[in-house]
């Protein structure tokens, strides 16, 4: 009895996992008002992921959860991530303090993140900015409220501000 109690403590201690959590950036140097992606993962199966404050940048999308749990010849292994889209308030360098997570009682931090916002894209050229400014897509809803599988129907109403001069280039949509 006694030497199966100790093999059974050393396997659950041999298969204890040291737990991590880290940050991930898509770009570390973005454009002002350029939408990219953090991503925190860690690989403990307990505790929630609290993620830093974004008060440098504005959240636009999130946050995504996802889960991945691998078991190869009998080890098992988890991750899990949490990721958040977000675009820049501001230019300049800053750093997105740790998220952590709690475990067992033990708080534990993902590393800091460096991101760097430059200018982003010098001003439209003027072709570009009499193409915005002489059309126009309006897209009506048939619903303002709807539920899973409802059908609704929306119709798209493009307008064309300029004068039309060979009619030979309009097609009709198929």
């Amino acid at each position: 009895n006694l030497l199966l109690i100790t093999a059974l403590f050393l396997s659950v201690c041999a298969n204890g996992q040291n737990i991590a959590l880290t940050a991930k950036c898509s770009r570390t140097a973005v454009d002002l008002n350029e939408t990219f992606r953090i991503t925190f993962t860690t690989n403990a199966r307990r505790g929630e992921i609290t993620p830093p404050n974004f008060e440098q940048f504005i959240v636009v999308s999130g946050p995504y959860q996802s889960s991945q749990t691998q078991i190869i010849n009998g080890r098992v292994s988890s991750n899990r991530s949490l990721s958040y889209d977000v675009v820049a308030q501001k230019k300049g360098e800053f750093v997105l303090p740790a998220a952590f997570i709690i475990v067992d009682g033990k708080r534990i931090e993902s590393n800091k993140l460096k991101i760097t916002v430059k200018e982003g894209l010098k001003k439209k050229n003027n072709i570009q900015q009499q193409a915005e400014e002489s059309f126009n897509v309006t897209i009506l809803s048939s619903k303002k409220a709807v539920y899973v599988g409802e059908p609704i129907i929306l119709k798209f109403r493009a307008t064309l501000f300029d004068p039309v001069r060979n009619l030979d280039i309009i097609q009709s949509p198929n």
